[in-house]
């Protein structure tokens, strides 16, 4: 009888150890991406290279660079931004916008190109990245670009990104265009 009891005891214990285990994976992760902060027209360094960012404007309907609209159940939100290499070329792997809740919002898919590609060191490019996001999600947003396209272990820089009113009219994404170097930039 007691050596039931002890191998139902020992079965407890290691159901309970797994289930712990497993809950400790999820709720607090061993990884964490290398945030830095910054405010809406600093030079955020993202190594290796920066992002600055200029702005941003929502609208209902989006318009596709190819004569139609896009339309949504929320609002789309285009985030004006520049990236440039420092030493080497950036090429971010990840923007999102997260929300005051916490909940993210990847770069839309639904239109393309809706990034910058590389950039080169001393040559910013400047663009507008398009999010597909709820619009209760407006007001308290904040951009996060990652080196990596998942963003444990990777540099993060995080920004807040104030919106202005929707509008009604169609949301033209700015062009990705290279910018004129700042002074210090030159080599």
């Amino acid at each position: 009888m007691s050596s039931r009891l002890t191998v139902a005891a020992l079965t407890a214990v290691v159901v309970a150890g797994g289930l712990l285990a497993n809950h400790a994976e999820r709720a607090w992760p061993a990884t964490r991406p290398f945030v830095t902060q910054g405010a809406p027209g600093d030079t955020v360094p993202l190594e290796p290279g920066t992002v600055t960012v200029h702005g941003a404007r929502a609208a209902r309907t989006l318009d596709d660079g190819y004569g139609g609209e896009l339309t949504t159940a929320g609002v789309w939100v285009a985030v004006d931004l520049s990236v440039s290499g420092t030493e080497k070329p950036l090429r971010v792997g990840r923007f999102s916008l997260v929300d005051d809740d916490g909940r993210a919002f990847d770069a839309t898919r639904r239109l393309s190109p809706n990034h910058p590609g590389a950039a080169q060191p001393g040559s910013p490019i400047r663009t507008e990245i398009v999010f597909e996001i709820p619009e209760d999600a407006l007001g308290g947003l904040a951009l996060r670009a990652s080196e990596l396209s998942v963003p444990q272990l990777s540099a993060v820089a995080e920004v807040p990104v104030p919106v202005g009113p929707v509008d009604d009219t169609p949301l033209a994404p700015r062009a990705a265009t290279l910018e004129e170097p700042a002074e210090g930039d030159l080599r």
